[in-house]
């Protein structure tokens, strides 16, 4: 009797235990999926429809069906028909990295023979692949260090900024590069790139309104006192302010070419004046400092001597300036000059006061001045010459060109 109520408690105990179970939700993961003999048929399939689309031109369209078999079952046959649909494209730079993950890898013994020539089929193409990729170098200005929230998007894929600057593979034909940056309008630039060709580019961004959107600035919470909580002081340092130069020495050269020779102060003579001119201050003001050699003709006799302004003030305007370039005008005032020369029974002694307006142009450290307007008012004078000598006080007019070569610093 004891043996039979256990047999019928096992029973009942199993019985409630299926209804139980059959009641029971079975599990998302528990439905049955694809088997392996299933997958190989599929992906066979694809592979076939591939085939006939690649062989009709209709590249696109063969690609997708190649990276569905690939998806569902790993063959190199897939990715040597995938790497030649990108190639046919224009993905250059996707099919390099399709055959290089043919090339690495690995068959196992006994793999078929379609799958050991796709292999070496791949090895034989990658490097005519490689040579055909062009390269693509973006510079900015300003630098990316001085730009806050930089966004450098090509062909609408935002580049790192750690790539500013360095030349890297891209895919053949048009590429639209858009520079972006807080407090700056964007800046952008299409080029159409060739097969094999290396080009870099530059964008400038200037300041104004430009189509980043402001950072969303979100309130500290307050405590439980109700006091908002102080918000975290990030060190930011400034950026560092630009070095402006503030000394010029070069080489300098300005005739004199009289306006009104009859005149006592008139040397009524061109004369030649080469030194050295150095040039002070970074501000508005600038101060000039011109030692010359001085040569003239009067008549027969050839005189030489030497010409001092040490007094000359220029006032520089930037009338243009870029990272590279600074184009300066500069209205100057010698307010005290003295010329000497003499040779055999000839010489003279003068003071004068001139004007000038320079146009600077600025190299790099390389300094160009010009300056295609410039007078000499000579206001007195002593000299001799033929065996006459005078002393006067006037006007003598002089037109004054001058160039300057040196450098900046």
């Amino acid at each position: 009797m004891r043996a039979f109520l256990s047999r019928r408690l096992v029973v009942t105990t199993l019985a409630l235990a299926s209804a139980v179970c059959a009641l029971a939700p079975r599990p998302a993961h528990a439905q049955a999926q694809l088997s392996e003999a299933e997958r190989k048929a599929t992906a066979r399939t694809l592979f076939a429809d591939g085939a006939k689309a690649q062989d009709s031109g209709k590249y696109a369209d063969a690609l997708v069906l190649f990276e569905k078999a690939q998806k569902l079952y790993d063959a190199p046959t897939h990715l040597l028909h995938i790497a030649q649909c990108q190639v046919m494209l224009g993905k250059l730079v996707q099919a390099a990295e399709t055959y290089e993950t043919l090339k690495r890898a690995q068959l196992a013994p006994g793999a078929p023979e379609v799958f050991v020539q796709a292999k070496a089929q791949a090895e034989a193409e990658l490097p005519g692949i490689r040579a055909r990729i062009p390269t693509l170098k973006v510079e900015l200005s300003p630098k990316p260090e001085q730009l806050k929230n930089l966004q450098l998007v090509v062909n609408d894929v935002i580049i790192p900024t750690e790539l500013v600057g360095v030349g890297r593979p891209v895919n053949p034909g048009p590429a639209k590069i858009v520079a972006r940056a807080d407090g700056y309008k964007d800046a952008q630039l299409e080029v159409a790139l060739k097969e094999k060709e290396t080009r870099s580019v530059s964008l400038a961004l200037v300041p104004g309104q430009g189509t980043l959107p402001p950072p969303v600035v979100v309130p500290a919470p307050a405590d439980p006192q109700g006091n908002p909580r102080p918000e975290p002081k990030n060190y930011e340092p400034e950026p560092p302010k630009p070095k402006v130069p503030g000394t010029r020495i070069g080489a300098v050269y300005f005739p004199h070419i009289p306006l009104n020779g009859n005149n006592d102060l008139s040397l009524d003579a061109l004369q030649h004046h080469i030194g050295v001119e150095f040039s002070f201050g970074k501000s508005l003001v600038r101060y000039h400092l011109t030692l010359a050699y001085s040569q003239a003709k009067i008549g027969v006799a050839s005189i030489q001597g030497f010409r001092i302004e040490p007094a000359t003030l220029g006032f520089g305007f930037n009338a243009h300036k870029t990272e590279k370039m600074r184009v300066e005008i500069e209205p100057t005032i010698a307010i005290l000059n003295l010329s000497a020369a003499g040779a055999n029974n000839a010489g003279f002694a003068a003071l004068s006061s001139g004007i000038d307006v320079r146009v600077n142009l600025v190299f790099g450290h390389f300094h160009l001045g010009l300056s295609p307007v410039g007078l000499d008012v000579r206001w007195a004078a002593a000299g001799a010459a033929l065996g006459g000598a005078g002393a006067g006080l006037g006007s003598a007019v002089d037109f004054r060109p001058r160039i300057f070569v040196g450098a900046e610093f």
